[in-house]
């Protein structure tokens, strides 16, 4: 498999090839995650206004009755509303963290691909095992005829952490 890899990478123009599809899906995806973050703090910013809002009129007690009870269930309802948005605004910042790892790893990756004869026999298990998982998408064996194949990964749709998350 080991040659398979070095003949598939030979060239070079696969290296740049996953590196690129892998840091245009990161970038994609922070960029998405950084709109939405900007959305969420605003929308966060009016529903803790109107829970304000609404928690100053509970407190006056100038609503009564019915009214009250109204009250009372609308601020309820907001509050859920600023929970479910400063949770959401959680999973984004961490989303967020997510894709610097994955720069990094695109770094790693395309460092590693780059001077990969020279570093292949270098590299410890786990990492020749990381690196095997970020370029090959299965690895085939026919035990009959003792082949291997190894089907390379189109990370232009492979997933980037964080995204199933964000779906």
């Amino acid at each position: 498999m080991c040659a398979r890899l070095r003949h598939t990478l030979a060239n070079g123009g696969l290296a740049s090839e996953v590196v690129g599809a892998m840091r245009e899906r990161v970038a994609t995806t922070a960029a998405a995650h950084t709109t939405e973050k900007q959305l969420l703090v605003e929308k966060i910013a009016q529903a803790s206004s109107r829970v304000r809002n609404l928690t100053v009129q509970a407190e006056e007690g100038t609503v009564i009755g019915h009214g009250r009870t109204v009250l009372h269930e609308r601020l309820e309802e907001r509050g859920a509303e600023l929970f479910a948005l400063q949770e959401r605004l959680e999973r984004v910042e961490r989303e967020l963290a997510q894709m610097d790892d994955a720069r990094v790893e695109a770094d790693w990756l395309e460092q590693t691909l780059a001077e990969f004869d020279a570093i292949w026999e270098a590299l410890t298990p786990e990492n020749q095992t990381r690196l095997v998982r970020a370029v090959a998408d299965r690895v085939g064996v026919d035990e009959a005829t003792g082949s291997v194949k190894m089907y390379v990964a189109d990370l232009a749709c492979a997933e980037v952490p964080g995204m199933a998350e964000s779906a």
